[in-house]
């Protein structure tokens, strides 16, 4: 299983460790075959350009604040498959 998390970043920068907690924990399941993290909070690359690589992942996770909701629904609406 393919498996992306999303950190859709908000006002501050910064690492996202709750993030950084379930991850540590997914990849140690043996289905798990591939684990990344799209970071849009610390990233140089563009919106588009990020969204372009959130693709052919069997389970997408976006963990959301409520300062950063509007960003996480925004790249749920745009990676919807």
């Amino acid at each position: 299983m393919k498996v992306c998390f999303i950190d859709p970043g908000g006002e501050e920068k910064g690492l996202n460790v709750g993030l950084g907690y379930l991850c540590s924990y997914v990849e140690r399941h043996p289905a798990v075959k591939e684990l990344k993290v799209f970071d849009f909070n610390n990233s140089k690359e563009s919106f588009d350009e990020k969204i372009g690589k959130i693709r052919g992942f069997d389970l997408v996770g976006i963990t959301m604040k409520s300062v950063n909701t509007k960003n996480g629904v925004k790249i749920a609406r745009k990676i919807r498959f």
